[in-house]
């Protein structure tokens, strides 16, 4: 893994310095979509869950392994749940129409 993260140029990726903000991005980014989305289902749960999650798993990187991978889980279980949302209501209006 190291070997192909530095033939590729990407060596520098192994640095937490680099990683913690790249997780914070992504999280924010997933936080930022399952509000929008909230809006089109109106369901507040998804977006609940996964601000525990990451929360959960910033504060999880200093206590434990264990924490941050169950924290993760349910930050992919949300947006799971929320993909399932939007498919339902997708559907839902696409049996509406005449």
């Amino acid at each position: 893994m190291v070997t192909a993260l530095t033939a590729a140029g990407l060596g520098f990726v192994l640095h937490d310095a680099i990683l913690v903000p790249l997780l914070g991005i992504f999280l924010a980014a997933t936080l930022w979509q399952l509000f929008r989305d909230r809006g089109r289902h109106g369901r507040n749960e998804p977006l609940v869950v996964a601000a525990v999650g990451s929360i959960l798993t910033v504060a999880g990187i200093w206590i434990s392994a264990f924490l941050v991978g169950l924290s993760l889980a349910a930050v992919f279980g949300a947006a799971l749940a929320n993909l399932g949302l939007v498919w339902r209501l997708r559907r839902e209006s696409t049996e509406a129409r005449p």
